[in-house]
């Protein structure tokens, strides 16, 4: 199961950014819609990590699942770009 959910995510991460890059290149009607979707996606894949990581009672929590630190730029510059 983690093998297969592992891929899938992998997947979803590429198609993301492969519309990111879509978006960024080529302007679409529709492609501010769709910007703010994956903002939100790439913020919630942050909050996620963010929130495990937080719960779990670790020592230095916010390093110990440091993958919010790539996410949420992403997130925010998807933002940016849907203004």
């Amino acid at each position: 199961m983690l093998h297969a959910v592992w891929h899938m995510v992998t997947a979803d991460l590429i198609l993301a950014a492969v519309a990111l890059i879509g978006l960024g290149l080529h302007h679409r009607p529709g492609g501010n819609l769709v910007a703010w979707l994956l903002a939100g996606h790439f913020v919630a894949y942050a909050a996620a990590f963010l929130v495990i990581s937080l719960m779990a009672g670790w020592s230095k929590p916010l390093l110990r699942l440091p993958q919010w630190m790539l996410l949420l730029p992403v997130g925010a510059l998807a933002a940016v770009g849907a203004l």
